[in-house]
């Protein structure tokens, strides 16, 4: 009697391990809280959330994950009370983003499990830490739109 060579099973995907369902499952705390809180604003149809989930995710340290996701949760705040979707938001809107960070009041929490603006303006180091975020998250998108081939829009840091 001779005993056969059972060959491995091998995946359709030639070789390959099967793919994730969806990549975003692996992707750290910090994008997926940024990419649900921007979700429930802009809906599931809008790309942001998405790319910002995916370039929070690029970030290497979760000390800079956590500071980038919350730095892009204020510029966001910032953008869309102007009007503008993050997105399309460009260099022209730095320096005014830069001036609201030094008056506009922090959150706090207050009784209820509900947060209000009602703290004192940003420190210094949280000013700065704010900006890197926002001027991060653009260069990113500016990156990525030239990977698509869509024209660059040029930028200086804030």
């Amino acid at each position: 009697m001779t005993a056969s060579a059972a060959s491995p099973a091998v995946p359709p995907t030639g070789g390959l391990a099967p793919r994730s369902a969806d990549p975003r499952a692996h992707w750290p705390e910090h994008a997926k809280k940024l990419a649900a809180h921007l979700v429930g604003i802009y809906g599931e149809d809008d790309v942001l959330p998405i790319l910002a989930g995916n370039w929070i995710a690029s970030q290497r340290s979760a000390n800079t994950q956590k500071s980038y996701a919350r730095g892009l949760r204020v510029f966001e705040e910032f953008t869309r009370n102007h009007g503008i979707h993050p997105m399309a938001a460009r260099v022209g809107l730095v320096g005014p983003f830069r001036i609201y960070l030094e008056t506009a009041p922090t959150w706090r929490w207050v009784q209820g499990s509900h947060r209000v603006r009602s703290g004192p303006p940003y420190a210094p180091n949280s000013r700065a830490s704010t900006l890197c975020a926002a001027n991060s998250f653009l260069d990113y998108l500016e990156s990525a739109s030239e990977e698509e081939g869509a024209p660059s829009v040029h930028r200086s840091p804030p």
